[in-house]
């Protein structure tokens, strides 16, 4: 019989679909971006990884990032479904707190690094 250790990390893991979309909704709301960015590699969801290749891609031609050029930049490389589609790129502004974009962006990639170790150590 094995026993399984509580970890700490595990809760962060649960939280980072929730977090990958705070992060979405208030870059989508207020077309800026974290002034550290995370890489899409650190988003755990495909979707939201595609979505936030856009919005870097958006924003590296000088534009904000906002919801609609974002969606047009996903539209147009043929990748929206992949992202889940309009509606639900949209449902990342529902409840969105947009007062703090830096500590968004840091709990991403503190959230990427904890899968990096537990992936390693598993």
């Amino acid at each position: 019989m094995s026993v399984r250790v509580y970890d700490k990390g595990d809760e962060v893991l649960a939280a980072s679909d929730r977090l990958e979309r705070a992060l979405l909704g208030a870059v989508l709301t207020v077309g800026l971006l974290p002034k550290v960015p995370p890489a899409p590699e650190d988003f755990a969801s495909e979707a939201h990884r595609l979505t936030w290749r856009a919005v870097l891609q958006v924003a590296a031609r000088g534009e904000a990032p906002e919801i609609l050029p974002v969606q047009w930049e996903l539209a147009k490389t043929g990748l929206i479904e992949r992202a889940g589609g309009y509606a639900y790129i949209a449902s990342h502004l529902d409840s969105t707190d947009c007062s703090d974009l830096a500590q968004y962006g840091r709990m991403v990639r503190e959230a990427a690094q904890i899968r990096k170790f537990k992936k390693l150590s598993a």
